[in-house]
């Protein structure tokens, strides 16, 4: 399998995962987990996924993301990566952290490659990203969508 396919498969069942009605008591045994547990690593900072290295380059002033009033990041981000907009998959989830602006009519898009996924939600605040670090799997982070000068992504 090739690993775009993976990485495709893994956030198809990291969705399907967070709605499959998992019982309460096993949610409160992940929600009680500390940043620095192993499983999560959230007090570890990410080095080597997409997104901490483009973060780092941003940081440092090497580069600069283009904005565009009507896409905001996206089209930068996209071309960044050399993501391909071929990649586009639709996706309909309830338990998005945006899901109020996520229906049948207006589904999540993401455009993916083999290290990193962006997110587009219509009427949404933030870019969604998922991008792989070899050490620590996957971490996910937003982008706010306003122009901003120094644009700041944020490991959620």
């Amino acid at each position: 399998m090739r690993r775009g396919t993976l990485f495709v498969l893994a956030i198809g069942l990291a969705i399907l995962a967070r709605g499959s009605g998992t019982p309460a008591a096993h949610i409160d045994d992940v929600t009680n987990l500390p940043n620095d547990h192993q499983a999560i690593s959230y007090s570890q900072k990410p080095q080597q996924d997409p997104i901490a290295r483009l973060q780092k380059r941003l940081d440092n002033g090497e580069i600069k993301l283009d904005y565009s009033d009507r896409w905001s990041w996206y089209p930068a981000l996209l071309k960044y990566f050399g993501i391909n907009t071929d990649s586009q998959i639709m996706v309909f989830s309830k338990t998005s952290f945006q899901a109020s602006k996520i229906s049948p009519r207006a589904p999540r898009a993401i455009y993916f490659n083999d290290e990193i996924s962006i997110g587009f939600v219509q009427g949404g605040e933030v870019v969604e990203v998922a991008a792989f670090d070899p050490k620590m799997g996957f971490n996910f982070y937003t982008l706010d969508l306003q122009k901003d000068d120094k644009p700041e992504f944020i490991r959620n």
